[in-house]
């Protein structure tokens, strides 16, 4: 679509460079400038982050589709990994 077929006023340059200021303001994060602080250092027990996934494994020679837990601390940055079979999900 061209600057003509929606009549705008004004030469392509013009047009351009208020495309190009509207494009940036839009782009600005709105917290540029201000201060944040995120911590990088926990302390034990402070933080963790938890996740579910689902994966498919054989155990006992049969294919089996189980639920898993993860978690992962953040002041060790260990991790713990523990497979609920799907009619035990009360077990974490």
């Amino acid at each position: 679509m061209t600057c003509c077929a929606v009549r705008v006023r004004g030469s392509y340059d013009a047009v351009r460079r208020y495309a190009r200021r509207w494009a940036e303001a839009r782009r600005k994060d709105p917290g540029d400038g201000a201060l944040a602080f995120i911590p990088l250092l926990f302390q034990p027990g402070e933080a963790y982050q938890f996740d579910w996934s689902h994966e498919d494994v054989e155990i006992a020679g049969k294919p089996m589709r189980v639920k898993v837990a993860h978690m992962r601390l953040c002041a060790s940055r260990a991790v713990y990994v523990r497979p609920i079979h799907a009619r035990h999900r009360d077990g974490v």
